[in-house]
Formats: C-alpha cells, sequence, structure tokens
C-alpha cells in the first residue's frame, strides 16, 4: 500500500530533505517515512544504529545533528529514490504487511515448563530459561537466553556484521519454534540486546522471546520470591533482596558487580565502561522477565569502587550495586 501511494505521486515525490522537514499539517511523509527506515534497515544500519542509540540516550543535540547531516545528504537522498524506483518495479510481488489475531482460547500449551521444554528444542535456544511474564488475563510467557559469535582474531569487533549475525540466529529461532507446531509460538516476538565483544575475540548478546499463553490467570507469586528468581538468571552475584522497612511497596535488592580481568595498562575508564555495561545487562535482563511488574526498577552502581591486582600483571574493578524496585 505505501508503494502505490508513492507510485501515484509520480514526479511529485518527496525527497530525503522533505522527509526531515515535514510537519503535521501534511501526512504525506509516513508513506515515504517507513519506507525510508525500511531503506536504512536493508542498506544503511550503521546509520540506523546511529539514530536509535541517540533516542535511548536521550541526547537530543546528537540527535539533531544526525538529522542535519542525513537531510542535506545528497548522497543518502540518490540511493533513497533508487531504492523507491525498485519497490515499485516490484510492485507486483509485495505483500501488505498483517499481523496475526491470537486465539487464546484455542492456544496448545498452557503452562511454561512446557513452553520452556519445547523452546529448549530450537538449536539456539537449548539452555534458555522461561517464565510468566504477564499475569493477568493476557497472560504472557517470555524466554531468555544469551547469543554467542565464533570466535575471530583476525577482526576488529564488527557491529553490523554481528547484529546481522544475531538477527539471523533470532529468526532461526523462531523458525525452528514453529516447526513445533505449537500454535502459541505462531506470534512469538523476539529481540535482541545489547552486544558486547570480549576481548574483541567474539561477541555475546542477551535475547528475549515473549508470546501469548491462555486466557486462564496464571497463578501468580509474590512479588519478593519473583524478584529472587529473576536475580539468579542474571549475572549478579550474591543478590539479598528484602522489603524494606520504611517504605511500602519497595523492595532493594544488594549485590556487586566486577570488570573481566584485564592487563593492568588498561585504562580504569574501561574498567567503568565494563561494569556500567554489566549493571545495564542485570537491568534489561530482570526487565524483560516481566515488564508489567518492573517497570519502575533501577539499579545504581555504589561507591567505593575498588580495583584489584592478580598476579601483578591483571587487574578488575569490583564494586556494590542497589536495585530498588517499586510496585
Amino acid at each position: 500500500m505505501l508503494v502505490e501511494l508513492i507510485q501515484q505521486d509520480g514526479n511529485n515525490r518527496l525527497t530525503v530533505s522533505d522527509l526531515f522537514s515535514a510537519t503535521y499539517s501534511d501526512f504525506k511523509f509516513y508513506s515515504y517515512s517507513g519506507l525510508f527506515f525500511n531503506h536504512l534497515y536493508e542498506h544503511d544500519l550503521t546509520t540506523l544504529k546511529s539514530i536509535i542509540e541517540q533516542l535511548k540516550n536521550s541526547d537530543i543535540q546528537a540527535f539533531d545533528n544526525i538529522i542535519a547531516t542525513l537531510k542535506f545528504d545528497e548522497e543518502l537522498n540518490q540511493s533513497f529514490q533508487n531504492y523507491l524506483d525498485q519497490q515499485i518495479n516490484q510492485l507486483g510481488q509485495l505483500n501488505n504487511p498483517n499481523s496475526l489475531t491470537v486465539d487464546y482460547d484455542n492456544l496448545d500449551i498452557d503452562n511454561v515448563d512446557a513452553i520452556q521444554t519445547h523452546f529448549r528444542q530450537t538449536r539456539l535456544g537449548y539452555r534458555a530459561n522461561c517464565g510468566v511474564s504477564s499475569y493477568r488475563q493476557f497472560s504472557r510467557f517470555s524466554c531468555r537466553g544469551v547469543l554467542s559469535s565464533p570466535a575471530d582474531d583476525s577482526q576488529q569487533p564488527n557491529y553490523i556484521q554481528t547484529w546481522s549475525l544475531f538477527n539471523n540466529h533470532l529468526n532461526t529461532i523462531i523458525q525452528e519454534a514453529q516447526n513445533q507446531n505449537i500454535n502459541n509460538f505462531n506470534s512469538m516476538l523476539c529481540r535482541i540486546g545489547k552486544i558486547h565483544f570480549q576481548n574483541n575475540h567474539y561477541a555475546t548478546a542477551d535475547y528475549h522471546c515473549d508470546g501469548p499463553l491462555p486466557l486462564t490467570e496464571q497463578q501468580e507469586i509474590d512479588h519478593l520470591t519473583q524478584i529472587r528468581n529473576d536475580f539468579e538468571l542474571t549475572r549478579a552475584a550474591n543478590v539479598n533482596c528484602e522489603e524494606t522497612e520504611d517504605t511500602n511497596n519497595l523492595i532493594e535488592c544488594q549485590t556487586s558487580v566486577s570488570s573481566r580481568l584485564m592487563p593492568n595498562s588498561t585504562p580504569n575508564s574501561e574498567l567503568e565502561t565494563q561494569l556500567q555495561n554489566l549493571k545495564e545487562n542485570i537491568e534489561n535482563q530482570v526487565y524483560a522477565a516481566n515488564p508489567n511488574l518492573y517497570n519502575n526498577f533501577h539499579c545504581t552502581i555504589n561507591e567505593p569502587t575498588r580495583i584489584y591486582y592478580n598476579n601483578q600483571e591483571h587487574k578488575y574493578m569490583h564494586t556494590p550495586m542497589i536495585c530498588l524496585l517499586r510496585y
């Protein structure tokens, strides 16, 4: 449908500059904006990644700078116009996207243990942990695991190549789950967390997949037990979670995080970055287990941060961390 609308514009098509100058007074840009981001997804993941990163970081100035650069990029505009020509030329082979309507009354599996058993039968999801991510009427399951790239000593980290690899891995998990002919998996959605490169040799990233459970309300466990269970599936060590005595509906979890063991010549700032990345990973892992419960959950790295030396050649950084859940 979007391509048909653009075809009807003939020689009056929008340019990239027009696209980034559009306002709500003219809705013509909707057709072009959808295809523009699809163009970036297929041909320029680096630019798309930069845009998304600034949005996630809430860096308004950096975001505006990127958009200003793209707006006057004639090479990008020509590439986009060529892409539109290609889509129009193959209009007869295109289909409109559609979303499946979940038939909650006729789902094949009604418990998360069986979901996990079948999910683990996929080649890449064999170590996944599954749980209930929503307990109310429209219950959902969530399966979590880690993706890894092959070790490679010959190349520097390549984010786009690794993202494409992990994206294909998720497609494989979805396809192999659906091949089991269990309709809970037909509308399952999966996503990749932040990609981390380990000493430039290989990469890892958390993944999360979720899908529907029947319209029966799942047996809900208390919040304290829930967060303790969810922390067990993270990289946090020796976690102690308790209800606070002076504040209602607040759970405090005390734990600690450590950087990797690195050569003594490694700048401390790099170790601090590792700790921040680990904190974000733990926050994301816990949140993904039950987004409804953890919509007001955050972690903070506390002082003192200490450096420990190993055999006079290597060191690592260690620090306490506190996580709070308000519910």
